[in-house]
Formats: C-alpha cells, sequence, structure tokens
C-alpha cells in the first residue's frame, strides 16, 4: 500500500496538486485512454460522462465541477470551507450526518475527475507506479542501487495493514506481519521521504492546485 492510494477515503480522493500552472492547466490524457473508458463506463452522472468524453480536462471542465460539488453538498447541509482539486474541508460532523449524500455528490462531479487529474499529473506517461516509485526510492538513497519492485512490494505488504473489501461491503483487515520492517540500510518505509516517492515519485507537483477558498492544503475535516 502506497500514501497515494491509501489517500483514497471519505472524499475518495488523492492528493491532486498540479504539475501545471493554474492559467494553464490542461491535461491530455494519449497514454489513459483506457482509464478514461472506464470511468465513462462506471459512471451514473451525464456531467462527468461530459467532461471525459474527449479524454481531456480542462482547467474550465475543473472549475465546473468544483463548484457544481460544493453546491451539491450544499444542498444537502455540508457547507464546505475550502475546496480544491486536491482535497476539501468540510465539519465532521456536517459530513458524518450526510456521508451517502456526500458521496453521492463526489461520484457525481468530484472523484472521477479528481482521480483522473491527480493521475496524469503525476505520471504522465501512466508507467508503472511501484516502478516509479522504487526508481524514486534509488534516487534518493533510500534503499540500495539495484533495490527491486519485487523487494519492494514484498516489504510493504509485511510492513503495512493490508486492507480488503469483503463481498458484503464489510471489510477485512489482515495487520502487518512485521510493522516494525526496515529496507535494506534501515530506512523506514513509513517515514515521510518514502512517503514523498510514494505520492509524487517524479517531483512532479508544484504547490498550486487549483482551489475556490481560502486554503490550498486543506484536508477533509
Amino acid at each position: 500500500m502506497n500514501r497515494f492510494a491509501a489517500a483514497v477515503c471519505l472524499a475518495m480522493s488523492v492528493a491532486l496538486a498540479g504539475c501545471a500552472s493554474q492559467d494553464d492547466r490542461e491535461t491530455n490524457s494519449d497514454p489513459f485512454a483506457a482509464e478514461f473508458e472506464a470511468e465513462i463506463a462506471a459512471t451514473d452522472s451525464d456531467f462527468i460522462r461530459e467532461v471525459l468524453t474527449d479524454h481531456v480536462i480542462s482547467q474550465g471542465e475543473i472549475s465546473e465541477a468544483l463548484s457544481l460539488f460544493s453546491d451539491c453538498v450544499a444542498d444537502v447541509g455540508v457547507m464546505l470551507s475550502s475546496l480544491a482539486i486536491e482535497t476539501y474541508t468540510a465539519p465532521t460532523a456536517q459530513v458524518e450526518a450526510h456521508r451517502d449524500e456526500v458521496r453521492d455528490c463526489e461520484s457525481r462531479y468530484y472523484a472521477p475527475i479528481n482521480y483522473l487529474v491527480g493521475t496524469m499529473e503525476r505520471n504522465p506517461d501512466n508507467r508503472d507506479w511501484d516502478e516509479l516509485t522504487v526508481e524514486c526510492l534509488v534516487r534518493e538513497g533510500l534503499v540500495p542501487e539495484g533495490y527491486t519492485v519485487t523487494e519492494y512490494k514484498e516489504v510493504m505488504s509485511r510492513a503495512f495493514d493490508q486492507i480488503t473489501a469483503n463481498s458484503d461491503g464489510t471489510q477485512h483487515t489482515q495487520y502487518a506481519v512485521e510493522p516494525d520492517l526496515k529496507f535494506p540500510g534501515g530506512t523506514d518505509p513509513k517515514s515521510n521521504e518514502v512517503g514523498e516517492c510514494q505520492e509524487d515519485p517524479l517531483s512532479l507537483i508544484e504547490d498550486d492546485p487549483l482551489v475556490v477558498g481560502p486554503s490550498p492544503s486543506a484536508t477533509v475535516q
């Protein structure tokens, strides 16, 4: 499990700050045709389907998605204090009281666009994420030269809890076999340095997420 994947939680979003300036943010999807088609096939939202049909997500479409999502949750009593393609902030009590409605709003206006924009901006050639992560770990000196994806996956599978979904909608947790396991050389796989490689292995993210609201670094509260 990496922290990029683990961020898909209540908001169903990944940390999605952009690698392009806000003025020219437009994401071309040539390597992502399959991902676009999968999202189109999975959605019941006419808005999402319309945005994704041309396999391009423009800044204007992102802004419209954020506005529609904000209006949607406001209609059920959830007042956002900040909103970005990266994440949003809302009072815990409001979100808990309207959890199903918020998730419906996310699926109709927010989550598919979050997923695609975040993935394309972090991995524009759509390479294997674990390969990119290991390359970053080697480049940063966190694991030795020659360290393999297989070795990396083995450490991650043993050092972290593994959560899987059951057919009845519940979750099963297999707790870490070796929670104190380290990479060769002693690097803790739970360290911030490793997390940075997992979240942004190509170091493409700049501090300019497209934001509506006061806080570009907001998180769901």
